[in-house]
């Protein structure tokens, strides 16, 4: 199966991501909150007004990401892929 791919979107007040890979992205106002955001790539993407806490981070990329005014709590970033980071 092949992975999804999203590049030069802008995401706004939703609460739940597909699985693949976000290039240069925006996510606005979201509640991603204890979602599962596993195994999700992210380069070069800003996150503003975004609410993360408690969000499963297993394996993630986060690459040159921007996190702007962001509820982060409980991120375990010690789970997600070092490659980058």
């Amino acid at each position: 199966m092949a992975q999804t791919f999203i590049e030069d979107e802008d995401f706004e007040s939703i609460d739940l991501l597909r699985n693949g890979e976000y290039e240069n992205c925006r996510f606005k106002h979201c509640n991603l909150s204890s979602s599962n955001l596993s195994e999700i790539s992210f380069s070069q993407c800003y996150f503003a007004d975004c609410n993360l806490t408690t969000a499963r981070i297993t394996n993630t990329a986060f690459r040159e990401v921007t996190f702007k005014d962001c509820k982060m709590m409980g991120l375990r970033f010690d789970c997600c892929s070092p490659f980058l980071f």
